[in-house]
């Protein structure tokens, strides 16, 4: 009961508390089990280590604190060990906060004099509640592998605001021990609110005596231009709406569905797969698996057993579309890896998706509907990006776009693009603006010679520490 009151209404006291038991709590992760006696006895597990995977199944599973009340989780328990011990709601809470003050700890440790970059986004839940998360992301100097751990995540009430936003994270990093000083860059969202937050902690940063370059998630950026053809434009026809009216009627017909796979042969059977709103590449897919479908639903349309098939002119318009989506569908599968580092592919990537839509710009044979999406993606890639002409990709300060975006790609993700063995060739960036960035190149590493900044190195985190920081 006391430890109850201390939780509730004492939250500061009961933190100090955890922290100063993690010694015990390490010596409980390591008890042996070995200890138990060659009898029935032996073939129960011990509380500490019960209590140890119960908290790791919650923890993996996502499972609500509730669950261990549940009469049919307790019923399964009983059922493998009569005398088995049962954790209340509040008793698997506190274990719960105590295994992430440990992993904090260790985390702190890990993180102590590295460089490293952080990401933050905000989002309204299906539920209307709206959320900001913050990652910590850094790159292992040995194996050259990228590592991510989450530092938390904050339900926001009323409306949103930069300067909560920069609060909100910069509490985040002060809980870890993080400081302006480590933090290479600040990686968030386009939208006027984040930009007006990045402009902020950018500003803090330089008055800690930090130097945070702060960038534009590559991802929303090129989620501006996809979004000319997510939307239906004169010349589409109203294609986008047909084709997901289309797929749902094969998704809320068990029968329509079980048809349409039936006329397809056996093992090679695939489903029609509709485009997500979050996930802005996901249209090509859609457009490329109806494709796939097309002559199986012709069959079924000769049959009677469809009547909202697309048109001939939809059909091509669908394969214009999965045309002019390719490029960007690349872009956004190589910029999702998890293990390796991805900024430097930016200038790269920037280059060929310009030179895709160029060339279907430029192609005779490209049909009406192609050459409108594609001339309107790029200009609406210019406006963002720039034409990407000499002289003009590398620049000391990015001038300001629309909505007071900064316009082209960051100096600092030029510069790594030149020094990654991957793009080293430096394709995309023109022969002036390469000599440009290996004389800024020149100047950072005098600057690290002449300031040294020692960096302790650290072992990897410990097998314990991946439950809650990378499991992702």
């Amino acid at each position: 009961m006391l430890e109850r009151h201390v939780k509730r209404k004492h939250k500061e006291v009961f933190n100090e508390a955890l922290k100063s038991g993690q010694k015990k709590l390490r010596d409980i992760d390591s008890a042996d089990v070995s200890l138990a006696k060659s009898s029935m006895k032996g073939f129960l597990i011990p509380n500490p280590t019960y209590e140890k995977c119960l908290l790791n199944f919650v923890i993996l599973t996502y499972q609500p604190l509730q669950i261990v009340e549940e009469p049919s989780f307790r019923e399964f328990c009983f059922s493998l060990n009569k005398s088995s011990h049962i954790l209340s709601r509040d008793k698997l809470g506190t274990l719960l906060k105590a295994k992430y003050v440990m992993v904090q700890d260790e985390m702190k440790k890990l993180m102590h004099k590295r460089y490293f970059a952080i990401t933050a986004d905000s989002w309204t839940s299906l539920a209307h509640h709206n959320y900001t998360t913050c990652t910590a992301h850094f790159i292992e100097r040995k194996t050259w592998k990228r590592h991510s751990f989450v530092l938390g995540i904050i339900e926001k009430c009323g409306t949103s605001t930069a300067m909560e936003t920069v609060r909100y994270i910069e509490n985040q990093l002060a809980s870890f021990e993080l400081h302006h000083k480590g933090m290479v860059a600040a990686v968030i969202d386009t939208e006027a609110t984040m930009i007006a937050a990045g402009r902020i902690l950018l500003r803090n940063s330089h008055a800690a005596g930090g130097s945070t370059k702060w960038h534009g998630c590559i991802n929303h950026l090129l989620e501006l231009v996809t979004g000319i053809a997510f939307k239906d434009l004169p010349e589409s026809e109203g294609i986008m709406s047909a084709c997901r009216n289309l797929i749902a009627f094969f998704n809320s017909s068990t029968q329509a569905m079980a048809k349409l796979l039936g006329k397809q042969s056996t093992g090679r059977a695939v489903k029609p797969i509709k485009d997500v709103a979050t996930r802005w590449w996901s249209t090509w897919p859609m457009c490329d698996r109806l494709l796939r479908l097309k002559p199986y639903l012709a069959l079924l349309q000769e049959e009677g057993d469809l009547t909202c098939n697309l048109t001939d002119s939809q059909w091509l318009i669908v394969a214009d579309m999965a045309t002019t989506l390719e490029p960007f569908m690349i872009a956004q599968r190589l910029l999702e890896g998890q293990s390796y580092a991805t900024i430097s592919l930016i200038p790269f990537l920037v280059f060929k998706v310009r030179k895709g839509l160029e060339a279907l710009v430029n192609c005779p044979t490209s049909s009406p509907h192609v050459l409108s999406i594609a001339t309107k993606m790029v200009q609406k890639l210019e406006e963002i990006f720039g034409d990407g002409a000499e002289g003009t990709v590398a620049v000391e300060t990015l001038p300001e776009g629309p909505r007071r975006r900064p316009k082209g790609i960051p100096l600092l993700t030029l510069m790594a693009s030149l020094l990654d063995p991957r793009t080293k060739g430096g394709v995309g960036i023109p022969a002036a603006d390469q000599e440009f960035l290996f004389g800024k190149i020149t100047e950072a590493i005098i600057m690290m010679v002449d300031e040294p900044q020692p960096e302790r190195p650290m072992p990897e985190p410990a097998n314990n520490t991946c439950v809650l920081c990378f499991r992702n």
